[in-house]
Order: structure tokens, then C-alpha cells, then sequence
């Protein structure tokens, strides 16, 4: 857990002691609301005053945000894996394939089995997440369940060293059809069982921050993987952001980027739209809002082949305004 998340914990847990300390004075003194007598103040004022310097704490963290005025390597990633469906392919190394072309080192990789050979063949990435949901994944791949996956991954995670946590595809739309609140928690257990250190990220649509099964999965998500389902939504980034935020308070932010607009034209993003978002999510970055990008993905490379070549050369420049920075 970071240290906003740790805080903002300790906020929520310190908040709930006030007020049932409050509560239980007021039983006995009921008209002290609003005009405290020397008794109340002297009751609640030691609970209240650690409060002032935990908020304080949360004040300066929230001052000091600020991340990398560039994209890199270490927070660039590629979604992809071997699938029939969406135009991709069944090639075993298209998410590495994918990576290679954007020149990124990092992978999501999702649609295949999550065994000791799909890790080795992702040996070169320098961190990998792998897919811990059964949605998505082509049929057949993965006879074990959600939740014994989890723990495979965690303990391959002991030998190979890339692996940084597993990924939950769609996990809001699939409430209640697919998963439980004690389903996601007995995946997020069995993923830190050997490896406390293993992250569990979750796809998560900016129209569903307003939903209120969103926050009832909160404690056991260590990491959002935000996407805009419609590319109309794009325009409240910042927004939408900022809800992410707060219904997740303190957790890291990958931001997803569509080449094709799935939810809203079923054609390609153009890529004067796509370079919009890429600037905006850089400008987030460097406010310390998001942690990570990911390109959806190696799949779309042949279809969108400009947009493709749009995104590389972005990032070609990112990573160059790094090295840059680095020799200054």
C-alpha cells in the first residue's frame, strides 16, 4: 500500500472513532451539540487534535504529488495475447510482439493460458501482468479457476522476477453475473499468498465511478486500470480522473488508451484524437494523477497501421526527452 492510500485508511478508520466517541458522550449529554462544555472538549479534544495532524499529512502528500514530466519505459505498457476474436490472432508471442513494435518493455497480457510457458515467453519484459479473469480469455485456455490462477501466479511470481500482479478484466460490468465481493477478495488473497508484494489491478470504465458496486471492491484493488468505453468521454479526462481519485483514494492509476473505439463508432480512433489523450494523460502524469499508460493494443497494430505508427512515434519522442533529461 503507498502512503496516500495508508493515510487515507487511517482517515476513514480515525473519522469512525470520533464519531462513535461523539455519539456515545451525546447519550449522556444530549444538548451538547453545537455549544461543547470543558467536559466534551476534554473527552474529544486528544481524538480531534490527531486528526488535525493527520489531515495535515494528507495536505503535504497531496502537495508534494508530482511525477515524470515525460512517458518511459518503466510506465509504459502494451495490452495484448493471443485471441480469435477482434481481428487479433493466435500467435502465442503477439502481447511481446505488440510491446516490441511501441518499443515498450512492460506487457499486459491477457486472452492465453497464465502458465510457467506463457511467463517464459514474456521473459524479456521487464514487468508483466497477467490476466486472473476467465473473461476474455479464449475457450479452453485456462481450466483452473479465477481464484487458483491467482495463486499459481503468485507463486511463479517467487522464480520470475517480471511479474508484478495479475489484472481483472471488466470487473464493475461483471458484478453480480461473474464475481462477488468475496470472489474478488478470495483473487486478491490468493494472488498475495506467496507474494505480498504482487499488485491486483482492475478494469474499471469511466462511466462506472458512479456506480455503488465500484466502491464496494475498493479494498481490494491496488491498482485501476481506467478506460474510456465511450471516446466522447475523453473530453472529461480531468474529471473523470479526479473521480477515480476519490472513489479509489490513494491507489495507483494506469490510464488505458483505445485505437479502436469499441463503445460509441465501432471504427478506428483517429489518431489526432488519440495524440490528444496521450498529451493530456502526460500532463497528468507529470501532476502526479496517474502512474502508468497501457495501448490497447498488439491486435490493433495491423488493422490501424497509421494510428500505430502515430502512437510510436509519440512515445519515441517521450523516451527520448528522458534520455535527454538524463544527460543534462
Amino acid at each position: 500500500m503507498n502512503k496516500m492510500a495508508a493515510l487515507i485508511k487511517q482517515k476513514d478508520k480515525m473519522i469512525q472513532e470520533i464519531l462513535e466517541l461523539n455519539r456515545e458522550i451525546v447519550k449522556k449529554e444530549p444538548d451538547i451539540p453545537g455549544c461543547p462544555t470543558k467536559n466534551f472538549i476534554q473527552a474529544v479534544e486528544k481524538k480531534n487534535l490527531e486528526l488535525d495532524q493527520l489531515l495535515l499529512s494528507i495536505f503535504k502528500e497531496q502537495d508534494e504529488c508530482t511525477g515524470p514530466a515525460h512517458f518511459s519505459r518503466e510506465n509504459t505498457w502494451c495490452w495484448g495475447g493471443p485471441t480469435p476474436k477482434w481481428g487479433g490472432s493466435m500467435d502465442r508471442a503477439a502481447s511481446v510482439k505488440g510491446a516490441k513494435y511501441f518499443g515498450f518493455d512492460n506487457v499486459v497480457y491477457l486472452h492465453g493460458p497464465v502458465n510457467e510457458d506463457a511467463i517464459k515467453l514474456h521473459s524479456k519484459c521487464k514487468k508483466l501482468l497477467c490476466a486472473l479473469s476467465g473473461i476474455g480469455r479464449s475457450a479452453g485456455a485456462q481450466p483452473e479457476s479465477d481464484t487458483e490462477t491467482a495463486e499459481n501466479l503468485s507463486k511463479l511470481s517467487l522464480e520470475y522476477k517480471n511479474i508484478k500482479g495479475g489484472i481483472i478484466d471488466d470487473l464493475i460490468q461483471s458484478y453480480g453475473r461473474h464475481y462477488s465481493c468475496r470472489d474478488i477478495e478470495n483473487i486478491y488473497n490468493a494472488l498475495k499468498k506467496y507474494n505480498s508484494e504482487l499488485d491486483l489491478y482492475a478494469v474499471v470504465y469511466a462511466h462506472e465511478l458512479d456506480l455503488p458496486s465500484v466502491k464496494a471492491f475498493e479494498p481490494f484493488i491496488d491498482c485501476v486500470n481506467l478506460w474510456f468505453w465511450l471516446r466522447s468521454d475523453l473530453v472529461d479526462m480531468d474529471l473523470t480522473v479526479e473521480k477515480c481519485r476519490h472513489v479509489f483514494p490513494g491507489k495507483k492509476i494506469m490510464m488505458g488508451v483505445f485505437m479502436h473505439d469499441y463503445g460509441l463508432g465501432a471504427i478506428g480512433n483517429t489518431a489526432m484524437i488519440i495524440e490528444s489523450q496521450l498529451k493530456k494523460a502526460r500532463q497528468l502524469l507529470a501532476a502526479g494523477k496517474i502512474n502508468d499508460i497501457v495501448i490497447l493494443g498488439d491486435r490493433e497494430i495491423a488493422k490501424y497501421p497509421d494510428t500505430a505508427k502515430s502512437i510510436k512515434k509519440f512515445f519515441v519522442s517521450e523516451f527520448r526527452q528522458n534520455i535527454n533529461k538524463h544527460v543534462e
